[in-house]
């Protein structure tokens, strides 16, 4: 239950454990039940198992952390967590395995915005934490699924690509060395994919497709968007429709 869960995220101010986000002397941050080798052993098993895991573990975490800063005071406390675990895990956990990408691109299309919205901030976090290398080997892959024929892998597909070149445009170039495919541009091939889905009614996905367009329309993609004015007229009509009471 809610208990139990409350238990794993925000324990018990132990006399010889610091509290959750807070450093000990050892320099330690606080985070879990427990002290010493049972502890480490617990974040072990969540963080240093498979990506997958890291992937669900953290999403778990930050989205219970998300909740309770909107309901509660302690937001000093629930933002020092949510810091941990988006930029000192790595250090803190021996042989800490990174979070899935792919697991976290996933839960884009969840129905629940608190879902979504968590998923892609970590997914932010975490691509800001690999090399530009790694980058540009990962953008290629969401390029190949891109331009599939089939909508689903498409679709998350040109949200990742649009969000990772929001954060680090480079990685939509060849690598060094790599010859530029023929065909299309891959900024061409995202804004196909993404204004369909600013013109639909689903809002979880219209809103994620919003958030990338807008947040790099002047920068990055005006000059791939073929019909402008139809598209700013939606957003405008969003943003009224919205506004409403």
């Amino acid at each position: 239950g809610a208990k139990n869960a409350m238990s794993v995220v925000l324990p018990r101010a132990l006399p010889d454990a610091p509290t959750p986000g807070s450093q000990a002397a050892s320099g330690k941050v606080g985070t879990a039940a427990g002290t010493g080798a049972d502890s480490e052993a617990i974040f072990r098993l969540r963080y240093a198992s498979s990506p997958a895991l890291t992937a669900l573990q953290m999403l778990s975490v930050m989205i219970l952390c998300n909740g309770l800063s909107r309901a509660r005071s302690e937001k000093d406390l629930l933002n020092r967590l949510m810091l941990f675990h988006c930029i000192e895990l790595a250090d803190a956990v021996a042989e800490y395995v990174p979070p899935s990408l792919l697991m976290l691109a996933q839960f884009w299309q969840d129905p629940y915005e608190i879902v979504s919205s968590t998923a892609r901030d970590l997914f932010v976090t975490s691509t800001g934490c690999i090399s530009e290398v790694q980058r540009q080997k990962y953008a290629r892959v969401w390029v190949d699924s891109l331009r599939q024929d089939s909508t689903e892998p498409k679709v998350t597909a040109a949200l990742v690509l649009g969000t990772l070149a929001l954060q680090h445009p480079s990685c939509l170039r060849p690598a060094e060395g790599e010859v530029r495919r023929q065909g299309e541009p891959v900024e061409t091939s995202i804004i196909k994919a993404l204004v369909p889905l600013v013109m639909n009614d689903d809002t979880t996905l219209q809103t994620a497709a919003v958030e990338v367009i807008g947040n790099g329309y002047s920068q990055l993609w005006r000059p791939y968007v073929p019909d402008r004015r139809g598209l700013l007229l939606q957003c405008f009509r969003l943003s009224l429709r919205r506004k409403a009471p």
